[in-house]
């Protein structure tokens, strides 16, 4: 079983400068130029990948020098109504307390009175107020909606530079969520294809307007450089990172976390994630099954903000109580729990939208010291958990009798010894760190400042 390990000192692999004809070698960053950056993010100021995807990243770059802000445009109904106001306030007082980034949130309309008024106008009043419309200025925006209205600002304001953080597909993912991915434009229900017309204008609009894209995984850059013919606009790769040390320093913890749960002596599997079909929770409980025939002593750790659900799903899959437990705990919570695991499941179906994706549970399980058991396809993250020896890769399409056997395999051979524990560490340290991020993009920035092209910055990544 895993234990508490020290991290030890290993070197960040350096970025490569890829040129358009071939693979050219280059300095790692130049120090950005002495111009504002602002973190710019459209309406999820409260959802729960905030403090660690837009506020730690930009709080590191801030401490490195990066004159650099938040702005997170923000439905007009969290400032009037009661518990959202609440939630802010209790939102905006940790990040205080933290010493986070300096925030503002400017109003944005309700989604189905988007006419009401214009983001960009909003965005462009506050801009004029700070003094910020007479210099350059680079606006870092998370996600096609906010990009796409900045580069509609660029128009006016033309001293602004525009980089378009892209964290998914959304007209891909939206098909998805509602079953119809694979279903023909003429199967689909008028309103959905309006939907995600409106989508793929927006997702077009970001990247022809933008003076760099960010992507989160290489898979990401090939689909958009071969669908979106990007041509000379560089392209910089930075995975959804994590903070090491916050999990690190949880690891002399385990055996107290795991004597609370009552798994002493047991092998635990986690699982951590909601119960959104994308996740495929339903598929995790089957891997868990598989891995009981092997490990008589097997126990689940459902780490989920749906936890009656997930019980749910547990009991009807005939996993007894005796041999799991639910927690739903906040994110600062999550590194304690995975203290806990010996391994952790990743499951995700085999479509586009995963293709490309980056999910952030992958460097938060190797940050614990935890390998994975993922399906194939997963970003760039399947391959590399072959190449790193970092857990074990099982089709979901294979029988149970397949997957049993894989995994027989890979427990006497990847997943033994505690080996693995300091591989998946190592792996995060030198990729999925912030600080192995931060080179790269404060590169992306300067070269957006210099309005340089025909270059794709590659971060530390596989």
């Amino acid at each position: 079983m895993k234990q508490a390990v020290t991290l030890e000192a290993s070197s960040t692999t350096e970025a490569e400068v890829i040129a358009e004809h071939g693979r050219v070698s280059g300095p790692m960053a130049q120090p950005p130029p002495d111009i504002p950056v602002i973190h710019c993010v459209y309406r999820e100021g409260l959802s729960t990948v905030f403090a660690s995807q837009v506020l730690e990243p930009t709080r590191r770059l801030a401490c490195s020098g990066v004159r650099t802000e938040v702005m997170v445009s923000t439905p007009v109904g969290e400032f009037v109504r009661k518990p959202l106001r609440q939630k802010w306030k209790q939102h905006l007082s940790a990040i205080h307390q933290a010493r986070g980034p300096k925030l503002t949130r400017l109003p944005s309309p309700p989604s189905r009175l988007r006419w009401l008024w214009r983001d960009e106008r909003v965005l462009e009043r506050w801009l004029r107020q700070q003094g910020l419309v007479f210099e350059p200025v680079i606006l870092h925006c998370r996600g096609p909606e906010m990009a796409s209205r900045a580069a509609s600002l660029r128009r006016r304001l033309p001293s602004l530079k525009v980089v378009f953080d892209c964290r998914g597909l959304p007209a891909e993912e939206f098909l998805y969520a509602n079953g119809m991915l694979d279903k023909p434009e003429s199967d689909r229900p008028a309103e959905i294809n309006e939907e995600v017309s409106r989508l793929e204008s927006t997702f077009q609009a970001a990247v022809d307007g933008a003076d760099a894209v960010l992507c989160v995984s290489r898979a990401m850059s090939l689909y958009l450089a071969d669908r979106m013919k990007q041509g000379e606009k560089p392209i910089a790769i930075v995975p959804c990172c994590t903070d090491l040390e916050r999990f690190t320093c949880e690891a002399a913890k385990r055996d107290d976390v795991r004597a609370d749960l009552g798994f002493s002596d047991r092998y635990v599997v986690a699982y951590l994630g909601s119960m959104h079909r994308y996740q495929q929770p339903q598929r995790a409980i089957r891997f868990f099954k598989i891995i009981q025939e092997l490990k008589a002593n097997a126990a689940l750790l459902a780490v989920t903000t749906e936890s009656v659900r997930m019980r749910s799903e547990l009991s009807r899959a005939g996993v007894s109580e005796s041999n799991c437990r639910v927690v739903s705990v906040p994110p600062s919570d999550v590194p304690r729990y995975l203290s806990a695991a010996d391994l952790g499941l990743l499951p995700r179906e085999r479509c586009v939208v995963n293709r490309v994706a980056s999910p952030v549970k992958f460097a938060e399980y190797l940050a614990s010291g935890t390998p994975v058991l993922m399906t194939p396809e997963i970003g760039d993250y399947s391959e590399a958990c072959r190449q790193h020896g970092l857990g074990v890769v099982v089709d979901q399409d294979w029988g149970d009798q397949t997957i049993l056997e894989q995994l027989g395999r890979s427990l006497a051979d990847v997943l033994a010894g505690e080996d693995v524990v300091q591989r998946c560490i190592h792996y995060v340290k030198g990729h999925l760190t912030w600080e192995a991020a931060q080179p790269t993009v404060a590169r992306l920035y300067g070269q957006v400042a210099e309005i340089e092209s025909g270059r794709v910055l590659e971060g530390a990544l596989v």
